[in-house]
């Protein structure tokens, strides 16, 4: 039985270490990627905010839901 805990051990841990990997290739191909982004405009900064604003539920509609 000490074998197979060692075998799931070993795997175990080769898995997080995948995980591991993958994440930090994620990561850095997002921070390249907005490396290479210019910087917003004001324009294209409003319309997000406008958007985020326009998309998003108040905290009163959500309460008044969940009490309905």
């Amino acid at each position: 039985m000490g074998e197979y805990m060692d075998a799931a051990s070993t795997a175990a841990l080769a898995a997080r270490r995948h995980r591991a990997a993958e994440q930090l290739v994620c990561e850095q191909v997002a921070v390249q990627t907005f490396a290479d982004l210019p910087a917003p405009s004001l324009k294209q900064k409003m319309a997000a905010a406008h958007y985020e604003l326009s998309s998003s539920a108040s905290p009163v509609a959500i309460i008044r839901a969940l009490r309905a």
